[in-house]
């Protein structure tokens, strides 16, 4: 499997013969190898999908060694070189060890991190929503007004709308980095259950497919969240160059859509993943039955 990082690059810094030779090589990849590559922009993207799509490769590998494995598997019963004997040697290795979470404790702490994501999706969402309702608002006040235009009323007019959106930015700036984190420990659980051998793996199908339901809804609910984004986003752009301290607040609040969108495409491939992941568990599960 190869990985290419996909992330945005400016025209003018972009070598179009290096360009082809890369598309050229993945085309290599899967015709001439049959082999598959997947595309990434960041590190926590690529990490989700390496863990899921590398613990299917190793799955596989233990069903088809498990007989090869078993046999050779002894138990160390030599004492320590140095040091005084421990006859309780294997429990005390065990306190040396990271806490082995379960397969349901992964799946519990995934869910609880899913809810803090919806909830900061929901007020991001609401935060747009209240910037297009005062931007209703203000276009009514505008127009009741039309008749007694003057220059202190159109600047008074200006003011507030510029208000609105810096009110906007702040809420988002304080709402995105806290749904990275939040995202970040969400899908973490999952990519360890990627890792757990599909052998070991003991869960009730009924539990499985609520967890798949609501990882769904949950990249339903991001792709909307996005896909309103853009469009409003793209309102936000096209509003007309007024003052100075508008015209910047109009700049920031693209910006940080840019910032959200990306964010927002990046959980709704992680979403994917998990989904993904799920489905086979899933199918596992019911053939065990």
């Amino acid at each position: 499997m190869f990985y290419f990082k996909d992330a945005g690059i400016p025209p003018s810094k972009m070598d179009g013969k290096q360009l082809e030779k890369v598309q050229a090589f993945k085309k290599k990849i899967a015709d001439e190898y049959g082999g598959l590559y997947f595309q990434f922009e960041t590190t926590d993207e690529f990490q989700t999908k390496a863990r899921i799509h590398l613990s299917k490769v190793v799955q596989d590998w233990l069903e088809a060694n498990t007989g090869a494995i078993e046999s050779k598997t002894v138990l160390k019963t030599d004492e320590p070189e140095t040091g005084e004997y421990n006859p309780l040697a294997n429990l005390t290795a065990l306190d040396d060890l990271e806490a082995d979470e379960g397969v349901i404790d992964l799946v519990d702490h995934g869910i609880e991190a899913l809810y803090e994501v919806v909830q900061i999706v929901n007020r991001m969402g609401e935060a747009t929503a209240d910037l297009g309702e005062n931007f209703t608002r203000r276009n009514k006040e505008a127009e009741a007004s039309n008749k007694k235009t003057d220059r202190k009323a159109a600047k008074r007019f200006v003011n507030n709308v510029t208000n609105d959106i810096e009110v906007f930015v702040k809420r988002m700036s304080v709402e995105i980095p806290e749904f990275y984190k939040q995202n970040a420990i969400f899908v973490e659980p999952f990519s360890k259950v990627a890792l757990i051998a599909e052998k070991d793996f003991d869960e009730d199908a009924d539990d499985i497919e609520t967890v798949l339901k609501n990882m769904q809804t949950y990249r339903t609910t991001v792709d909307n969240t996005s896909n309103n984004l853009v469009a409003f986003r793209q309102k936000i752009f096209n509003l007309p160059r007024m003052t100075t301290t508008f015209n910047q607040a109009r700049r920031r609040a693209v910006a940080i859509m840019d910032d959200l969108v990306e964010q927002l495409r990046i959980a709704s491939s992680q979403a994917g993943d998990i989904e993904n992941l799920l489905e086979r568990l899933l199918k596992l599960s019911n053939d065990a039955q």
